[in-house]
């Protein structure tokens, strides 16, 4: 008995390991989101965190969902293994206590709530043939429960008319309190159904935004690849632009420098250029206004009488007090001047 309830279990689980694909169906797609929020390389790092947020709680409210169902229908099948196995032990103790033979069915229609064996079929049987009798009864149940729950469309897909189709040809015949806990159990199903397939709608949706979102992204971020690698090109111009400018920064500034010594050492000669040029200027004007004297001397001196001889212009006196007080020194030219003055009366006729 012990060996039947182990195979019991473990063809319950296999609805329960099948009703768990959408939860790895909801987690390959929270881990596709994922990844794709990962690949927007931070261009809207707040946005893709509040949706992987969001996706990994919707996620993990539908895992939730598909355990409660699975806990719900291994409880119902282990409810109904341990109707069965109590049956045996009620048997077992009653056949302690009382020496008349009772028959097994009827300790299993006590806890199913309805007889399972003909009033006029009371034959004493064997432990061999109520073990063989429960098992079979035992694995028909099992046998429609497992129909049953496969038959539960856990994933939301309208086009599977197989599902449907199986929903409505496996109908569960029991009754009593396992028949409405089954029932409560298969409406639970479907509410937690209907629950699923909008988490998984709302799901698709926020996996088609992001998809366009993530599409979005690529083409901005190959904008600003492309962006990034004008602007690298133009830096590289600018810094050979700049490192050219440096250099004539700094050969300027050399000659500068030099200029500013050679400068400084020709300031002395520079203030003696001025001052001769300063001196040749005043020769240049003493020199004509020399000739223009001799010019008046010559015509003076062509035009004059023997007689009357003419008197001496006062405009040698001025000018050589003029020169006198100009330059303090005589110069040469200022001395043979006044010379010429001295005897420009004798060669008068």
């Amino acid at each position: 008995m012990g060996r039947k309830r182990t195979n019991t279990s473990t063809q319950s689980k296999q609805p329960t390991a099948k009703s768990k694909q959408p939860a790895a169906k909801s987690t390959a797609k929270s881990t596709d989101t994922h990844a794709a929020s990962i690949e927007i390389n931070g261009t809207d790092a707040q946005a893709d965190a509040q949706a992987d947020a969001q996706a990994d709680v919707q996620a993990d409210a539908q895992a939730d969902d598909v355990r409660t169902v699975d806990a719900v229908v291994d409880a119902v099948v282990d409810a109904v293994v341990d109707v069965v196995v109590d049956a045996v032990v009620d048997r077992r103790e009653v056949e302690v206590e009382y020496p008349e033979p009772i028959h097994p069915m009827d300790m299993v229609s006590k806890h199913l709530g309805e007889p399972l064996v003909v009033e006029g079929d009371r034959s004493p049987v064997s432990d061999h043939e109520a073990i063989a009798v429960i098992a079979k009864d035992v694995s028909n149940d099992q046998s429609e429960l497992v129909v049953l729950v496969e038959a539960i469309p856990l994933e939301a897909d309208p086009s599977d008319q197989t599902d449907q189709s199986a929903t409505a040809q496996t109908e569960t015949v029991l009754s009593g309190p396992v028949a409405d806990e089954l029932s409560a159990a298969i409406a639970t199903a479907h509410q937690h159904e209907t629950e699923l397939e909008a988490h998984l709608t709302a799901l698709d949706q926020q996996q088609q935004q992001l998809q366009q979102q993530l599409t979005q992204a690529q083409v901005e971020i190959a904008s600003l690849k492309q962006q990034l690698a004008e602007t690298q090109s133009q830096e590289t111009a600018l810094k050979k632009q700049v490192t050219t400018l440096k250099v004539e920064c700094d050969r300027t500034t050399s000659q500068l420098s030099q200029c500013q010594e050679q400068l400084a050492q020709q300031t002395p000669a520079q203030q003696e250029l001025d001052q001769l040029k300063t001196r040749i200027t005043a020769l240049t004007q003493e020199l004509e206004e020399a000739k223009h004297y001799i010019v008046q001397l010559t015509q003076t001196r062509s035009s004059a009488t023997p007689a009357s001889p003419a008197p001496v212009s006062p405009a040698p006196v001025q000018r050589s007090s003029r020169s006198t007080t100009q330059h303090h020194e005589q110069r040469p030219d200022q001395r043979h001047g006044q010379r010429h003055e001295q005897r420009s009366p004798d060669l008068l006729p």
